[in-house]
């Protein structure tokens, strides 16, 4: 294991998506329901198994499955629903054997993004969705804010429409939604960063709420993909 995927292991809590709690984000969870075609779903990059648990208690067929086996062991433990230790590189299913495909907060960690979506493509017989980091951070960056503090420094880049349009027609999927969600609270950001000194954070807060009120910054992109 590399030291950014060990960073990543060791900290998993801090991001939500640990060994001890995952928070299931109700903007995503809505997008992911709206968009669910079929009983039949696989979760790519499970964690512990909190939407495979969900969506089986509202009587989905679902299957979770995460590279991490200490995260396997903790789903079979916690949840209810099917899993499986597998890479996502290689899916122990037969072809066409999910109605939908779920990975959430995953391509972001691969190396090669390709690779994954067509083996995703190969087992789902209607849709794929993913939920993966918007570039956000580097726009903020240009307005002199960096957003960078709240990342899994594991991830090895963040996305924009035209990125992840080329990769699904690299794919050969179509894209039928793109989708910003989770809009950021700039203020919430801005104390993080400064939180050591008030009297400063309380005048970089104003400057800056001012200079980009009329700017909205979503922290995530949903993409629906029909097979």
């Amino acid at each position: 294991m590399n030291n950014k995927s060990q960073y990543s292991f060791e900290k998993a809590n801090r991001f939500g998506w640990g060994l001890k709690r995952v928070a299931l984000n109700k903007e995503r969870l809505y997008f992911i329901e709206k968009n669910i075609i079929g009983n039949k779903l696989l979760d790519v990059g499970c964690g512990i198994g909190a939407y495979v648990d969900y969506f089986t208690n509202k009587e989905f067929k679902v299957v979770g499955i995460d590279f991490k086996k200490e995260f396997i062991a903790v789903a079979k433990k916690k949840h209810r629903g099917k899993f499986i230790c597998s890479n996502a590189k290689n899916l122990p299913f037969r072809d066409n054997s999910f109605h939908t495909v779920l990975i959430i907060d995953v391509l972001e960690h691969l190396e090669n993004e390709i690779e994954v979506l067509l083996e995703l493509k190969r087992v789902s017989s209607r849709r794929i969705i993913i939920i993966v980091p918007n570039n956000t951070d580097n726009r903020l960056e240009k307005s002199g804010l960096i957003y960078r503090h709240h990342l899994d420094p594991s991830h090895r880049r963040t996305y924009n429409n035209k990125y992840l349009r080329l990769l699904f027609k690299k794919a050969k999927i179509k894209i039928i939604k793109y989708e910003l969600l989770n809009l950021i609270n700039i203020e919430i950001v801005l104390r993080a960063l400064f939180y050591s000194n008030k009297t400063i954070s309380k005048i970089i807060i104003k400057i800056f709420t001012l200079f980009l009120k009329r700017r909205k910054f979503f922290s995530d992109i949903g993409i629906v993909g029909e097979i």
